[in-house]
C-alpha cells in the first residue's frame, strides 16, 4: 500500500526495509502476514527504470542494470534464471582462518529453499535434481551434470507480492533515497532519505532496519553512513564477487543429437531450462576448487545478427508477441544459438530492430524459419560458454575514490579479471570435450580449440556479491549468521552482499531463502520483546 513519505514519518513500525526487489519483497511479505507493521522504502518509483546516482561509477563491473530502481528492483529486468547453490559451495574453507566460508549449513539453507518455492511457486529443489557424473574418455577428471531452470517470461515479484495493491499491510514509500543512517555506536536512530524533490527527511527508529538494496546499494549506504572506517566493522566493500561469463573454447560438428536440446536450452514443463557441466561436489570440496560451471551453445549462422537479439528483447515487452513466439518455441530450443547476454536486462525499440534487420535480412530470415519450426537450424558447431565463481579476495572491492574525467568522488570496482581461474575452465571444458556423454550429443566432433585467453563478454557479470558477507568474526566480516551488522543491534544487511562465496548459481533463489530465515528470526525476536 502506498504511503507518503510524511505518513511514514510519523508512524510507528516494528521492521524498516531498505529496498523493494526480490530480497525486502519476501522478508516484508512473510513477516507483515506474521502482524508485523513494515514500512518499505524505495529509491525509484513504481514503474522501474535503470540506476541512476551521481556517485557510482558505472562500468564493465558494475553494470547500470544490476542495480535497477524502481518497486520489484531487479526482477523487473532479469532473465529468469534460478538455480540453487551446491553443498561444495557450503564446505568452502577459509584458507587465512582453516574455518568455513560460511557460518550456515547447506541443509539449513535447503530447507529455506523448499520453503519459499512452496510460497511463490517457484520450483522445488527435487526439480533440479539431474545430478549425474560421467567420467572423460581416459577415465580421469570426472564431470558432473546440473539443471538450471528459468521463468518465461521472466516474473516481476511485484507480481508475486502485491505491494501496490491498497489493500496490502506493507506500507510503501517510493522516491525516496536512503542516503545515510545515523547511530549512537550501538543503535541505529535515524535514517536520513532525500526524496525526488531534492527535500530530507528523517525517520526516527525504534525498530529494525533491514537494508536489501542489492550489492551496491547496501555498500553504498554503510559506506556514507562512516561504516566501513569503523575499525570494528572495516570490511565493507572488501571481497566483492561476480559471475563473469563468457568463452573458454569451441570445436565443429557435423552432426547434434535430439538430446543435445537438454543442454543447449529448451522449454521444459513451461518453464526454460538447460544443463550445465561442474566439476563433482567431492571433487570440489577436497580441492577447494572454484566452483564455476560451463553451458553449451550452438554455433548457428545467426548468432551474430543483432537483429535476433533485438526481436527477443522487443517480443518480452509485447504480451501478443510473447505468446505467439513461446509457442512456436514450445518443445524446441529457447534462444538457441544465443549467448547469455540476451537475457541481460538489455532493452530495444521498434525502430532499433527494423534497422537491426536491414543490417543482416539474410540470417534474421533463417532464424525465423528456424522458431517456427520450418528448419533444424543445422547448428555449424559448439561454443563452450562458462560462468565464472570468483574467491573471495580482499582486494577485489568497492570503495570511493576519485574517478572519470570529472574526478568526481564515486563508489567504483576494482578489476577482478586476475581472480578468474583460467586453468580451472579450461581443464574443465577439455573434461567434458573428452566425456562419453558430448561423445552422444556430438557426432564426428573436430578438434577442440582453446582459447589462449578468456573471452570475458563485456556488460555480463551482472551479480555483484560479497561486500557485507557474513561470517562469526568481525574481523574478516561486516554480518553474523542471522544477518546483523556487527557491533549494532538493529541493523540487517540481506542479499547477494551477505554471500561469503558466490558458486556459479543465479544468487535470486538463494536470496529469497535468506530473506524468508531472517523474516522468521525477526518476528521471532519482534514478539519476544
Amino acid at each position: 500500500m502506498l504511503v507518503n513519505i510524511q505518513e511514514a514519518v510519523e508512524r510507528d513500525y516494528d521492521l524498516i526495509v531498505v529496498g523493494s526487489g526480490p530480497a525486502g519483497l519476501v522478508l516484508a511479505d512473510h513477516a507483515s502476514k506474521k502482524n508485523l507493521r513494515v514500512l518499505m522504502i524505495e529509491k525509484g518509483e513504481v514503474y522501474p527504470e535503470r540506476g541512476k546516482y551521481d556517485d557510482i561509477h558505472f562500468n564493465d563491473l558494475i553494470r547500470d542494470d544490476s542495480l535497477n530502481q524502481g518497486v520489484g528492483g531487479n526482477s523487473n529486468f532479469w532473465g529468469g534464471l534460478i538455480s540453487l547453490m551446491d553443498p561444495s559451495d557450503f564446505a568452502r574453507v577459509n584458507p587465512s582462518t582453516g574455518e568455513l566460508y560460511w557460518p550456515i549449513t547447506y541443509s539449513e539453507i535447503k530447507g529455506f529453499y523448499n520453503e519459499v518455492a512452496k510460497l511463490y511457486n517457484f520450483p522445488e529443489t527435487s526439480s533440479f535434481s539431474l545430478i549425474k557424473k560421467c567420467s572423460d574418455s581416459i577415465g580421469k577428471n570426472l564431470i558432473s551434470i546440473k539443471r538450471f531452470i528459468g521463468s518465461y517470461p521472466p516474473i516481476s515479484f511485484k507480481d508475486i507480492v502485491p505491494v501496490l495493491d491498497k489493500n496490502c499491510p506493507i506500507e510503501l514509500v517510493v522516491g525516496s533515497n536512503v542516503e545515510k543512517l545515523i547511530s549512537n555506536n550501538k543503535d541505529i536512530v535515524k535514517i536520513v532519505l532525500k526524496d525526488n524533490q531534492g527535500e530530507k527527511h528523517t525517520i526516527d527508529c525504534t525498530c529494525n532496519i533491514v537494508l536489501a538494496c542489492n550489492t551496491v546499494g547496501n555498500t553504498r549506504v554503510l559506506l556514507n553512513s562512516g561504516f566501513g572506517k569503523n575499525k570494528k566493522i572495516s570490511k565493507v566493500g572488501k571481497f566483492y564477487t561476480n559471475h563473469p561469463k563468457g568463452s573458454i573454447a569451441e570445436c565443429s560438428c557435423t552432426k547434434f543429437e535430439l538430446k543435445a536440446n537438454d543442454f543447449f536450452g529448451k522449454l521444459y514443463r513451461g518453464q526454460s531450462t538447460f544443463i550445465g557441466f561442474k566439476f563433482p561436489e567431492d571433487k570440489l570440496t577436497t580441492e577447494q576448487m572454484p566452483n564455476s560451471i560451463i553451458r553449451l551453445e550452438p554455433i548457428l549462422s545467426w548468432a551474430e545478427c543483432d537483429a535476433v537479439e533485438n526481436l527477443l528483447l522487443f517480443v518480452k515487452k509485447n504480451k501478443i508477441l510473447n505468446l505467439i513466439i513461446k509457442r512456436a518455441s514450445y518443445k524446441r530450443e529457447l534462444g538457441a544459438g544465443h549467448s547469455s547476454e540476451y537475457e541481460s536486462g538489455k532493452d530495444t525499440t521498434f525502430l532499433k530492430l527494423l534497422f537491426s534487420i536491414l543490417r543482416c535480412p539474410l540470417q534474421f530470415g533463417k532464424y525465423l524459419l528456424f522458431r517456427f519450426g520450418l528448419t533444424s537450424g543445422n547448428p555449424k558447431g559448439v561454443k563452450f560458454s562458462f560462468y565464472a565463481e570468483i574467491l573471495p579476495i580482499e582486494t577485489n572491492k568497492l570503495e570511493y575514490d576519485l574517478v572519470g574525467a570529472s574526478q568526481k568522488k564515486k563508489l567504483h570496482c576494482s578489476d577482478f579479471g586476475g581472480s578468474i581461474s583460467y586453468n580451472n575452465i579450461k581443464l574443465l571444458a577439455e573434461s567434458i570435450y573428452n566425456s562419453n556423454i558430448f561423445d552422444d550429443i556430438c557426432k564426428n566432433k573436430g578438434a577442440l580449440l582453446v582459447y589462449p585467453n578468456l573471452k570475458i563478454k563485456k556488460l555480463d557479470a551482472s551479480h555483484p556479491a560479497g561486500t557485507t558477507r557474513m561470517g562469526c568474526n568481525p574481523d574478516d566480516s561486516v554480518v553474523d549468521k542471522n544477518l546483523k551488522l556487527h557491533g549494532i543491534s538493529n541493523l540487517y544487511v540481506l542479499g547477494a552482499s551477505v554471500f561469503p562465496t558466490s558458486g556459479h548459481a543465479n544468487p535470486v533463489f538463494t536470496i529469497m531463502a535468506l530473506a524468508l530465515r531472517l523474516s522468521k528470526f525477526l518476528v521471532r525476536m519482534t514478539k519476544e520483546k
